[in-house]
């Protein structure tokens, strides 16, 4: 399963909590965690804003009473053992996924590879 810190989950409740407050409750988001192929290294992480929820493939972690983080099967598995954090630094504001079974990263970590 994927952990996440408390930091990330501050930041995802508020970013959910500004979003959602735009819109009608039917169309309520959830926060979005996906593995897809890409990058310099062969794999690379996606965060997004989703409404939808497919029972049948996606896994949810509850953030509390009003909020989830969803990821789907397929990404739940490379993400397993894995950390989701957030950063704010000089360098700006991201979410990072520490990932004991990544064996290589690019430079700029936003990819990696098995």
């Amino acid at each position: 399963m994927l952990k996440i810190d408390e930091t990330a989950l501050l930041k995802i409740e508020e970013i959910l909590k500004q979003n959602n407050e735009k819109l009608k409750k039917e169309n309520k988001l959830n926060f979005r965690v996906e593995v897809t192929s890409g990058g310099c290294s062969g794999f690379q992480y996606k965060f997004s804003l989703d409404s939808k929820i497919d029972s049948k493939t996606d896994s949810i972690i509850k953030i509390n009473d009003h909020y989830e983080i969803v990821v789907d099967n397929l990404s739940l598995q490379f993400l397993a053992g894995s950390t989701l954090i957030h950063i704010n630094n000089l360098s700006g504001q991201y979410f990072e996924i520490r990932n004991p079974n990544a064996k290589t990263r690019c430079g700029c970590g936003s990819s990696f590879s098995f």
